[in-house]
């Protein structure tokens, strides 16, 4: 029983003293968001002294007026596809995050993306929570995975540019992206798409 007790007590102990795994690796869950002015008032983002040193992109120029449209496509290509109409009617292009099951279940909609000469970005292979995932390893492979399916299924290379998904990170993960030279792309304007009332 003693020999519990003090095994007990060097746990805690060590408990107390050892940093974290997150503190220690820059793993620190970071949830991105940013808040509204209104008023067509450019909105604030708190974490962009966090980005300061990465290449994330997240807001353009304060002197540029130009809107960036970036989509994510998970799955289903139906409103996709409507999007890509609409897109085309107006002769704009804009940048799709993807899933590998968009790729699967609709092999011609990811196509038609590149050749409307839209930009096909990863969104991983998973859509996990990248800020857990402490090796580059790991990571890379989250981006390959999707980016393989997509060359291997359009003949296509998916673009440099990556959206964690639910906007979760860490500096790690931005430490990554900087040594696999692929650009983290966050946003500052954002609609409820996942509100079927709207």
């Amino acid at each position: 029983m003693k020999i519990l007790k003090l095994l007990a007590a060097v746990l805690l102990v060590l408990a107390i003293t050892l940093p974290t795994a997150t503190a220690e690796n820059g793993n620190e869950k970071i949830n991105w968001f940013f808040k509204s002015k209104g008023n067509n008032q450019r909105p604030e983002i708190p974490l962009s002294s966090i980005l300061a040193d990465s290449d994330a992109l997240y807001i353009g120029p304060e002197d540029e007026k130009t809107v960036y449209l970036t989509f994510d496509a998970g799955y289903s290509n139906e409103n996709v596809e409507k999007t890509l109409d609409v897109l085309k009617a107006h002769n704009i292009t804009a940048a799709f995050f993807i899933l590998p099951g968009i790729i699967k279940n609709s092999e011609a909609t990811v196509k038609r993306m590149a050749d409307d000469g839209h930009t096909v970005c990863n969104h991983t292979t998973t859509h996990g929570d990248m800020a857990k995932i402490t090796d580059i390893t790991d990571f890379k492979n989250e981006l390959d995975g999707v980016a393989n399916l997509y060359r291997e299924k359009t003949g296509y290379e998916m673009a440099s540019y990556f959206r964690p998904p639910e906007g979760s990170f860490s500096k790690k993960t931005l430490e990554f992206c900087s040594k696999l030279n692929v650009t983290p792309v966050f946003w500052s304007f954002a609609y409820a798409d996942w509100d079927n009332s709207r």
